[in-house]
């Protein structure tokens, strides 16, 4: 539904996304994750992008696309 950026410490900046309402139950890691980082999920590399531009680019896509 929505991709950001959070900070772990020691890891780094990261992009998070939650999935869209009334997808799959949300199982305990991604519960978990939400609690950790305020997201279900994140991607594991930001792609040569600083992590707050490819969360800008990946907000804008998701609109587009609806």
């Amino acid at each position: 539904s929505e991709f950001g950026v959070f900070r772990l410490e020691p890891g780094g900046t990261f992009v998070g996304y939650n999935f869209r309402p009334g997808a799959e139950h949300p199982s305990g890691i991604r519960r978990f994750n939400q609690g950790l980082s305020g997201y279900e999920a994140g991607l594991p590399d930001t792609y040569g992008m600083k992590p707050d531009e490819l969360a800008e680019v990946l907000n804008a896509e998701r609109m587009k696309n609806g």
